[in-house]
């Protein structure tokens, strides 16, 4: 599932740098070629949504919806 969207893994940048998440996910959604699944935005962003505290899979669904 990731693998196939390799392409938007090179835009998002390292958690510990200043871009929201807000920021990531319009990105991915402007760079993903194919309608993109909460699932898949999650798995994208997942370290930065731990970085900013979430305890867990329900509450980094949240943070991303």
């Amino acid at each position: 599932m990731v693998g196939s969207l390799a392409p938007i893994l090179a835009l998002i940048p390292d958690p510990q740098t200043t871009m929201s998440l807000k920021a990531q996910l319009e990105a991915i959604i402007y760079a993903a070629e194919t309608p993109i699944t909460l699932e898949q935005m999650t798995q994208l962003v997942k370290e930065t949504v731990i970085a900013e505290g979430a305890a867990d899979e329900a509450e980094m669904k949240s943070r991303v919806r």
